[in-house]
């Protein structure tokens, strides 16, 4: 019974942290979001799925449904509308990746992970931010989603802003940046990586531009 007293104690202690951590993580991503003028397009879950509706029966989920803020994507936008894809505007990713022993860049797992069993151990692990900045070379009448971020692959990860053309080939330049999230937590961490993130989006953008000026010949609205 003590052993089973002391779990429940590290439970409680464990969820007091996390919302106090919670706390401070969306602040700040809601600080970059509005430093760098970019709208909020939705948020998601990175490896698992949301918490099911109060009319599904959540014995049917993975437990992992219930820890919704673990490992977490807020997606943001710079368009005339989501419905209007055009060259010069653009989308930036943030990953929150509390936990890299969970981390499969986004792709979900086959079968629910054992807990108490996973191949990084807790002091192994790492905690991450990842931003991702995605500027298309085409012009669509139809969604973001639909035409250019459903199909996009995960960049490459560079402490330098380095474009490059999406794996799969969706019509839009890539570029991605990965630090420590004890940077964003640090007391100038906003500020630091907002000025990082603006040169990401400045090159990432000035790429699809030229794709654009060189494949479409400036046909379409740039800009």
């Amino acid at each position: 019974m003590e052993q089973v007293d002391d779990l429940l104690l590290q439970v409680r202690t464990a969820h007091r942290l996390l919302a106090a951590y919670y706390q401070r993580i969306i602040p700040a991503i809601t600080d970059m979001a509005s430093k760098l003028e970019v709208d909020f397009y939705y948020w998601g879950n990175e490896h698992f799925g949301h918490t099911p509706a109060v009319h599904r029966d959540i014995t049917q989920y993975w437990s992992w449904d219930l820890l919704p803020g673990m490992n977490t994507h807020y997606l943001y936008g710079k368009f005339q509308a989501i419905n209007k894809v055009r060259v010069g505007d653009y989308l930036l990713q943030f990953v929150v990746v509390t936990d890299s022993g969970l981390d499969n860049h986004g792709h979900g797992h086959k079968s629910e992970p054992d807990a108490l069993n996973l191949p990084i151990t807790v002091d192994k692990a790492q905690s991450l931010l990842r931003v991702i900045v995605c500027a298309p070379y085409k012009v669509f009448e139809d969604s973001w989603y639909n035409n250019i971020w459903a199909g996009v692959d995960y960049p490459d990860f560079s402490n330098t802003p380095t474009p490059a053309k999406d794996k799969n080939d969706e019509p839009c330049f890539l570029s991605g940046y990965e630090c420590p999230l004890a940077k964003l937590m640090s007391d100038d961490g906003v500020e630091q990586l907002v000025e990082r993130i603006k040169q990401q989006i400045d090159s990432t953008v000035a790429a699809a531009k030229a794709e654009h000026e060189r494949v479409a010949g400036g046909q379409g609205v740039a800009s």
